[in-house]
């Protein structure tokens, strides 16, 4: 069964903040072991969060290496990287299909493992995790008073980190003037992001994102239709939930020195009784801008039949569902059809929130945790489908 062809690479020698084009990158794939006889094991792969009220978490990635010629033994003097076998060198693992080259994921090493099964067997654990990791051992003071993108940059820059490996959309939120002195940077762009109620994550190529909170609006078109009709992509099994995890029907939202904004849905209150989302010390300029996340919260007051995960095999129609599997990124829109016996179709919109790869020696799952999409077309000037008086004319936040 034709697959993906896997690339891996270290970087051996480089400070963590190196720009990404910079690097020079070692290609380590011919030792990379997926035979669990000669010690291996599959390659995993994790970014993106559990559900969309979360934050994103670090990407982690995890490969075993064949060590037999102690090629990554720190202390073996001989290795053609001797003596830059170290915890923070640069990994990323890549896929060609079609002649197309995708990145999975970029990050940090945070442990080589030498593990020796028994015999001759010599092999070594690599773990790593994203540029969260990174962007996170550090202190920084921040004087704000810009809009959360460039804020982000700020940090990030004072950091060390390359200013060309960020990218980001116009945010709509300013950050208040104040300062924050001996911030871990890490939670400080966090809490700018919730501030803006937008995403920041590291993209598969080792670049951070941030996205606005209205960019999941303006990029409204679906990437794909997965189900088992015609003209379909086939799944390999979808999730579907309706449930009251994601009820809230009381929210109280207090901006850093400002005072308790609140918003009630008294229907939902009626139906399933109180159910609070409070958020506390926002970082946002003004209390207007805290009721109006509060009074956007509110979407979430009424219970919604959801498709949580989806797993997908690239085996089940190859020349379709592998750009899909590796192209797509966190906050993509994809559509799922299920149709449940004895008939009927049910039909959902979703955000993509997290993606994992398991890559063994005869198989490659690949997991999207998801989010509905279905609340997410909102009021656009001139559109001739989003401003139709007392139709579409949803305001968003």
């Amino acid at each position: 069964m034709a697959r993906p062809t896997i690339i891996v690479e270290i970087a051996f020698g480089y400070d963590p903040f190196t720009a990404i084009a910079s690097t020079v990158w070692q290609d380590v794939t011919a030792d990379v072991l997926l035979d669990p006889i000669a010690g291996g094991g599959p390659i995993t792969i994790r970014r993106g969060r559990q559900s969309e009220l979360g934050r994103i978490e670090a990407g982690t990635l995890s490969l075993t290496l064949d060590n037999r010629l102690r090629r990554y033994d720190s202390e073996y003097a001989s290795s053609p990287y001797y003596p830059n076998v170290k915890p923070m060198n640069r990994i990323r693992i890549m896929a060609i299909w079609n002649s197309i080259l995708y990145y999975l994921f970029t990050g940090y090493v945070s442990a080589y493992e030498p593990v020796y099964p028994g015999g001759h067997l010599a092999v070594v654990r690599v773990t790593a995790s994203d540029a969260f990791n990174a962007i996170a051992r550090a202190i920084v003071s921040y004087t704000g008073n810009e809009f959360i993108n460039w804020a982000i940059k700020s940090v990030l820059v004072a950091i060390g980190w390359p200013g060309a490996d960020y990218a980001y959309d116009g945010a709509l939120s300013q950050v208040p003037s104040g300062s924050y002195l001996n911030q871990n940077p890490l939670q400080l762009i966090q809490q700018l992001v919730e501030a803006e109620s937008g995403l920041f994550f590291v993209q598969g190529n080792g670049v951070p994102r941030f996205q606005d909170r209205q960019w999941r609006i303006r990029n409204s078109a679906s990437a794909a239709t997965f189900g088992n009709g015609a003209g379909e992509l086939p799944y390999a099994d979808a999730t579907l939930s309706y449930d009251e995890q994601l009820i809230y029907n009381d929210i109280q939202v207090t901006r850093s020195g400002g005072a308790l904004q609140e918003a009630i849905d008294t229907a939902s209150l009626s139906s399933y009784g109180p159910r609070l989302l409070s958020k506390t010390g926002i970082l946002l300029g003004t209390d207007a801008e805290a009721l109006g996340l509060a009074q956007w919260l509110l979407t979430y007051a009424q219970p919604s039949v959801r498709i949580p995960q989806i797993a997908l095999n690239g085996d089940l129609a190859p020349s379709t569902l592998w750009p899909q599997l590796l192209g797509r990124d966190i906050s993509d829109k994809i559509t799922i059809k299920v149709r449940p016996p004895p008939s009927g179709t049910i039909t959902k919109d979703a955000r993509i929130e997290a993606i994992s790869h398991t890559i063994s020696l005869d198989s490659w799952l690949t997991q999207w945790q998801l989010s509905l999409a279905g609340d997410d077309l909102y009021w656009v000037l001139d559109s001739a489908t989003q401003s139709v008086l007392d139709s579409t004319t949803k305001l968003a936040y």
